[in-house]
């Protein structure tokens, strides 16, 4: 990060504490004095959300005050005529988000589970052992999650009906102040798998609070 997005990060995280004149040596104090990495102006630790699949996404947010640092969906390269996770830039992506420190983040990865045909059943597992393999490889913490155990844990029953919160709705009212992209560069329809991934990041924030 440059001075001036050491600053911004300041700014945006910390607005109780910052002053009107803040510099970057204030703005290093004080992320240091948060239990921030100042020499190597890295938010950090941070919680990683993985929705595994072709169709998932990747949050990165902080363990300190939840929020989003960064999002994407997840991105998917075609090999021998059909869809794969694209690892390499997946792991590119994180590198870059995680400002080259991939060890200083825990990695909660949803489990392939209760797919609708064999062949998704095929492509879930292949997902999310290609993922497993990078995180291994790295030596990276990580942690395997069922879609059932972080939704239980997060959304619950309604006590109207009986029924769950559902992600989206979770999801807006956790970070209202954040635009979740759409599946469709001009859609309206949010991207289940880049908000499904920010609720398994927070899900796996709260194990670790």
């Amino acid at each position: 990060m440059e001075e001036g997005e050491v600053i911004s990060y300041a700014m945006t995280n910390y607005a109780d504490f910052v002053p009107d004149d803040m510099d970057i040596q204030y703005a290093k104090n004080l992320m240091d004095s948060m239990g921030h990495l100042v020499e190597e102006y890295a938010p950090l630790p941070c919680v990683v959300g993985i929705d595994n699949g072709l169709t998932g996404g990747v949050t990165v947010i902080s363990q300190h005050t939840g929020d989003i640092i960064a999002m994407t969906a997840m991105p998917v390269k075609e090999r021998r005529g059909k869809n794969e996770i694209d690892i390499q830039e997946l792991y590119r992506w994180l590198m870059a988000n995680l400002n080259g420190r991939l060890n200083y983040a825990v990695y909660y990865v949803e489990e392939p589970c209760g797919s609708k045909s064999l062949g998704a059943a095929l492509s879930m597992a292949s997902s999310f052992h290609c993922i497993r393999g990078m995180l291994e490889t790295k030596n990276l913490v990580w942690h395997g999650i069922s879609a059932n155990t972080w939704q239980k844990d997060l959304l619950g029953k309604s006590k109207v009906k009986g029924k769950k919160v559902s992600e989206q709705a979770f999801a807006l009212a956790n970070w209202p102040d954040v635009k979740f992209p759409t599946k469709k560069p001009k859609g309206k329809i949010l991207n289940d798998g880049i908000i499904d991934s920010a609720l398994i990041s927070l899900y796996g924030r709260k194990q670790h609070q």
